[in-house]
Order: structure tokens, then C-alpha cells, then sequence
């Protein structure tokens, strides 16, 4: 592996290259809004492979991942889409809407789409379970790590911001959100023990 400024620069333009592809696909991908979930777990799964375990991932295997995790992400994905049904009829409903009234079903409606969007679909993706216990430990997992939840929320919302500002930046914004987001998945996943500690490399004998 090169290791002089031109081998530096050359492993920083494959990350960024590889951050826009899968950026891209994932926008591709959530296009069919059915497939969002899905979408968004082969996401996870590409950016965790690429940046975390420094695997390549192709296109091929970001829409094999899509295809894998289609049943139990569109199922938790789907959800997503009944609490925004719900919280939206709530001001339809409401017969005398005030900004007070509304904050809370908009702050709890987010909190929800977190822990189904935020922890249960990369729990699906990362693990076999049933789709009601990633669902169920999706949302455990949101509230016992609450600062966490919140800080991912308050990420994609700067995110959504920054797109609604300028729409370009919908090709960086959420790649570099997921990034973030991935690693602090990772150290909660090994604290609650969802994966195995590493063993120490072994030693040579003389």
C-alpha cells in the first residue's frame, strides 16, 4: 500500500468516490418510496462495509443487499409511514392547532421515525432476527441511548435543511450523516454485546 502523498491522495479520492456512489444509489433506490427502507439498510450495510471494515462494495452488492433486506425493512419502513399518516391526520383533526399543540406529535412523530429509521432497519441489516425484534430492540436501543436518537434526529434534520437550502447537496449531506451515524451504531451494538469482541491476533513463536 503506497503510503507517500500520492498513494494519500489517492486512497482519500476512492473514499470520497466511493461516499458519492453509494450516496447516489441510495437516492436511486428510494426513488419507489416503498423501497426507502430497504434502501436505506443497504446503505448502512455498504457504508459499514466501506468505512468501518475498509471493504470495497460495488454496485452489485449495495442492490443484492436491497433485494436481501426488501421483506423486513419494508415492513419496518412502512411503519415509518403510519406514524407520519397519524401524526398529520392529528393537525387535520385538531380544531384549534397552536404551535404548542403541534410540537408535540411533530417531536414524538421524529423521535418514532429515529428509532424505526435510525435503529431498527441497521438492526435488521446487521443481524438475523424477526422483524417484531428488531423492531423491539430498535426502539429499546433508541431510548436507553436518548442523546444519541436525539443527535442523529437533529443530524438529518440539518441535513434536510441543507438540501431544502441548496439542492445539490443532497449528493453529500446524507452519506456524510450515515458515516456518523454508522460508527456510533457500531460502538452501541458492541456495548450492548450484539457483536462478539475481537480476538487478539495471535502471537509467532520463535
Amino acid at each position: 500500500m503506497a503510503t507517500g502523498p500520492s498513494g494519500r491522495l489517492t486512497s482519500a479520492v476512492n473514499v470520497v468516490g466511493s461516499a458519492l456512489i453509494l450516496n447516489l444509489l441510495w437516492l436511486l433506490c428510494c426513488l419507489p418510496l416503498v423501497t426507502a427502507g430497504a434502501a436505506t439498510a443497504a446503505f448502512y450495510d455498504s457504508v459499514r462495509k466501506r468505512f468501518v471494515e475498509g471493504e470495497e462494495v460495488t454496485a452489485r452488492d449495495f442492490l443484492r443487499t436491497v433485494v436481501g433486506n426488501a421483506r423486513q425493512a419494508t415492513a419496518i419502513g412502512s411503519l415509518g409511514i403510519v406514524v407520519v399518516a397519524v401524526c398529520l391526520l392529528t393537525f387535520l383533526f385538531d380544531p384549534t392547532p397552536s404551535l404548542g399543540g403541534m410540537a408535540a406529535p411533530v417531536l414524538l412523530s421524529a423521535l418514532a421515525l429515529t428509532c424505526l429509521f435510525g435503529w431498527g432497519i441497521p438492526l435488521g441489516a446487521r443481524f438475523t432476527n424477526s422483524t417484531g425484534a428488531h423492531l423491539r430492540n430498535g426502539v429499546v436501543l433508541g431510548l436507553t441511548h436518548l442523546p444519541s436518537t436525539l443527535l442523529c434526529l437533529v443530524g438529518a434534520g440539518l441535513a434536510f435543511a441543507g438540501v431544502w437550502t441548496y439542492f445539490p447537496l443532497v449528493f453529500v449531506l446524507p452519506v456524510a450523516v450515515m458515516v456518523a451515524w454508522t460508527f456510533r451504531l457500531e460502538r452501541a451494538f458492541a456495548k450492548h454485546g450484539y457483536l462478539a469482541p475481537a480476538q487478539p491476533a495471535p502471537v509467532a513463536r520463535p
